[in-house]
């Protein structure tokens, strides 16, 4: 007779083995959306749908003495402590810090980032690291003796964020191939470049995109849609959005520098100073759109591009969407913790 505790074993073990699968179809670092693979990123979310279906008494056996460092050099609620929670939940630990101003990367020694990755990676199984200089995490792989994960730097990508918030409009929409998907905001910010980097990769049927009056699209976005062949287009208002896609995620048009390493308001002199109303989702936009109002996600933080109104339509995915982040987050964390 088979008891519970065989059981369990069972599955645990299943999942020690999607885990190892899933590692030998991923990059050393997890840095660039260019080098995740179709099958290396459904093996991902293959991973986090079996996470998710773990009892969290047995989920926590799967990691246990190990530990993640968590280096934020720059501010973050959500991706910060989805990192936190989904170390945890696997039964790591986790040590690292919020603001360099408290270690020895921020005070009188100026420590460099490649030193404080270098002994930090001495210490720990798998270093995340949020970084305000583009580039940096690529700085950060190439002196460290443990994996990386980029949590997003500067102008680059948030490969984890495009991730969770891909397997999001998944969990939503079920195949992408022919969706359209609505992308509100500058290209240029890290999390929309990452997810239009990984939408394309999975052979999205189309993009559509409203940006900031004046934004630059960028180069690199350009040439991987044509490259995966994915079409793409620009609407000047959110209605014209809302009418003619399947999702949208929105993170509207203010935003502070990326490259600095806090956060302080500034409004890009391109974004048109009006009411905003070319760009806003709110209660008003769903009831003119009633019977064709797309789901909506949005990463956070939001400003004035999201209404709290609309936080009650049954279109509203964005808080489901922070913990579908972190399933991801772990999946991820699992795979790289299986060498």
């Amino acid at each position: 007779m088979t008891t519970n505790s065989t059981r369990n074993n069972a599955s645990l073990a299943a999942i020690q083995d999607k885990a190892r699968e899933t590692r030998s179809l991923l990059p050393p670092n997890i840095i660039d959306m260019h080098e995740l693979s179709a099958p290396a990123i459904r093996a991902v979310f293959e991973l986090a749908d079996s996470l998710r279906s773990l009892p969290p008494d047995q989920a926590v056996q799967l990691q246990p003495g190990r530990v993640v460092s968590t280096l934020f050099y720059q501010p973050s609620t959500r991706t910060r402590l989805n990192f936190d929670a989904a170390a945890q939940r696997l039964g790591a630990s986790v040590v690292g810090f919020c603001d360099p101003a408290t270690t020895r990367a921020g005070d009188f020694y100026q420590e460099s980032l490649e030193d404080v990755v270098r002994f930090t990676s001495e210490l720990v199984d798998l270093v995340v690291l949020r970084h305000h200089e583009t580039g940096a995490a690529l700085r950060a792989a190439s002196c460290s003796s443990v994996p990386v994960i980029s949590a997003g730097d500067g102008y680059g990508q948030h490969p984890t964020q495009a991730l969770g918030d891909i397997w999001t409009m998944c969990g939503i929409l079920g195949e992408l191939r022919n969706r359209r998907i609505g992308m509100v905001g500058d290209v240029n910010i890290r999390s929309l470049k990452a997810i239009s980097i990984g939408l394309s990769t999975l052979n999205v049927g189309e993009l559509v995109y409203l940006l900031p009056k004046g934004a630059v699209f960028p180069e690199v976005v350009v040439r991987t849609l044509d490259e995966k062949r994915i079409p793409f287009r620009f609407v000047e208002h959110i209605d014209e959005m809302l009418s003619s896609v399947d999702l949208v995620e929105t993170i509207g048009v203010n935003h502070p520098n990326h490259n600095s390493a806090r956060d302080t308001r500034m409004r890009s002199t391109n974004v048109c100073v009006d009411d905003g109303s070319w760009y806003r989702i709110d209660a008003a936009a769903a009831q003119r759109h009633h019977g064709h109002m797309p789901p909506v996600l949005h990463p956070g933080p939001r400003t004035d591009e999201l209404s709290v109104d609309f936080d009650t339509h049954p279109g509203a995915h964005y808080f489901e969407q922070a913990r579908c982040g972190m399933w991801v987050r772990m999946a991820l964390i699992a795979a790289l913790l299986n060498t």
